[in-house]
């Protein structure tokens, strides 16, 4: 598996997902995560190519973040320290 991270506020473009996916072998997975999102043209180059690759924008990352927190190991849930924090609600 071969994964590309972009930290930016701007969505990531087809030219770069290109240049991505060309780096994949025939039996190679990629998984993109790009923080500002992608562009449409950007989305149906994955569809198009026969490389298995995923895109993960940021609200994608922190679910699943949030989502497996406890199964993370220490040494990288210390770089982002979570708590969690119960609110009480009212029943109807």
């Amino acid at each position: 598996m071969k994964v590309q991270v972009k930290h930016q506020e701007s969505k990531t473009g087809s030219s770069s997902l290109r240049d991505f996916i060309g780096t994949l072998g025939a039996d190679q997975k990629g998984l993109f995560v790009s923080t500002g999102g992608y562009t449409g043209p950007a989305k149906e180059e994955v569809k198009r190519t026969d490389r298995r690759v995923t895109l993960i924008d940021r609200d994608r990352f922190i679910e699943l973040l949030l989502t497996h927190y406890e199964e993370i190991e220490p040494e990288y849930t210390n770089l982002i320290p979570l708590k969690q924090v119960y609110v009480p609600t009212e029943e109807p």
